[in-house]
């Protein structure tokens, strides 16, 4: 396998779910432990928008929900929601992460989800520089408060136009994900792999050219007897 690239998704993928997503954790946080950062009306909407994106039955329409809940909030909430989101990232995921590189692998985080909660968690683990990109959703800032949200990464299909445009190809890019927003650049690659730590997303997806692992370490073992050095 020559220019080895991988694509890893964010959530679900590197950051298990805690139950939540990044951004759902985001929103839970703001709900619970600093709900005066919201008023009486937007704690109803980002409960409901947690539920319903939790639950898989909002689809990109969450953003809009997520955007306008957001907006007004302070940014000092971002540094307490990173460090939980830190902790919550395995070492052995980080381990994985590290071995690929020193594989030299190009790698790229491409996520639908918030740019700072990619990012900056990554970086507490000192895992950030790994990455030749990190590509994800980015929030606009005003006099130290959240003003809005830029949408790099709308769509799981988005995510295969930013892949193209790093010339990257399917036959030599491994694509790692978890999610509806994933299957575009699983289908697209040529090694697509798919975190199914309950085992229950390789019922739906079983019928797919897709290798199933429960978490990121398994990909080492796989990866060395498939292309043995």
């Amino acid at each position: 396998m020559e220019n080895r690239n991988i694509i890893w998704d964010y959530d679900g993928t590197i950051l298990p779910f805690t139950p939540y997503d990044s951004e759902q954790f985001l929103l839970d946080y703001l709900l619970y432990k600093e709900n005066k950062q919201l008023s009486f009306i937007k704690r109803i909407v980002a409960k409901a928008a947690l539920y319903a994106d939790n639950k898989q039955i909002i689809g990109p329409s969450f953003k809009k929900y997520y955007r306008w809940v957001m907006k007004g909030v302070n940014t000092y909430i971002l540094e307490e929601v990173n460090n939980a989101l830190a902790i919550a990232i395995p070492d052995s995921y980080i381990d994985t992460l590290s071995s690929f590189a020193a594989k030299g692998f190009k790698m790229y985080v491409i996520s639908c989800g918030t740019v700072e909660l990619c990012v900056n968690p990554l970086k507490i683990k000192k895992a950030d520089t790994l990455f030749k990109e990190i590509i994800a959703n980015q929030f606009i800032y005003k006099n130290n408060k959240i003003d809005g949200l830029i949408l790099n990464v709308a769509s799981g299909e988005e995510k295969v136009k930013i892949a193209e445009k790093l010339n990257l190809k399917p036959e030599s890019t491994i694509v790692v994900g978890d999610g509806y927003t994933d299957i575009p650049l699983l289908e697209w690659s040529s090694y697509p792999f798919m975190v199914d730590p309950e085992k229950k997303r390789r019922k739906r997806f079983g019928d797919r050219n897709y290798t199933f692992i429960e978490s990121l370490p398994q990909l080492i073992d796989i990866f060395d007897k498939r292309f043995p050095q």
